[in-house]
């Protein structure tokens, strides 16, 4: 397999890969020998955590939960595997992986990870707006002053 027809010079997609023989249109791919695939890029936007064993945005270098090869587990949600997918892993903040459709489909649900029942998001607005609304919120007379023995 190459990119090209050596009879024709046809060529066959903007972007080949010589290791997975991957051909197709130009979506920045690179091939990460650590991951051992192919992935949408560009690769200067992303890293390889090693202890993951995963390529990830350079915005989560050394601000994410490391789990080991935590991108050859099936997601959660939907059980399909998430090392090979072409949808888009999401990272939630304990570490594990979700698809991002998945991810978004939990959201509709409910905000704690399917596996370890940690807050997918980051609860520290919410809460502190329940802390003002019980701060602002009068006692009724009748509880006020009493006491539980």
């Amino acid at each position: 397999a190459q990119q090209r027809c050596e009879g024709c010079d046809n060529l066959f997609g903007e972007y080949y890969c010589g290791v997975c023989h991957l051909f197709d249109r130009d979506k920045k791919q690179y091939h990460c020998a650590e991951c051992g695939i192919c992935r949408i890029g560009p690769k200067e936007d992303f890293f390889h955590c090693s202890k993951c064993n995963l390529c990830l945005n350079l915005s989560l270098q050394g601000k994410h939960t490391c789990i080991e090869n935590v991108s050859r587990q099936d997601c959660p949600i939907c059980l399909e595997d998430i090392h090979t997918s072409r949808v888009g892993a999401h990272v939630l903040p304990c570490g594990h992986l979700l698809h991002r459709t998945c991810y978004e489909d939990l959201l509709k649900e409910g905000y704690r990870c399917p596996l370890c029942m940690h807050s997918a998001l980051d609860m520290t607005r919410y809460w502190h707006q329940l802390d003002d609304e019980v701060a602002q919120t009068p006692m009724p007379t009748e509880y006020q002053n009493m006491r539980v023995e």
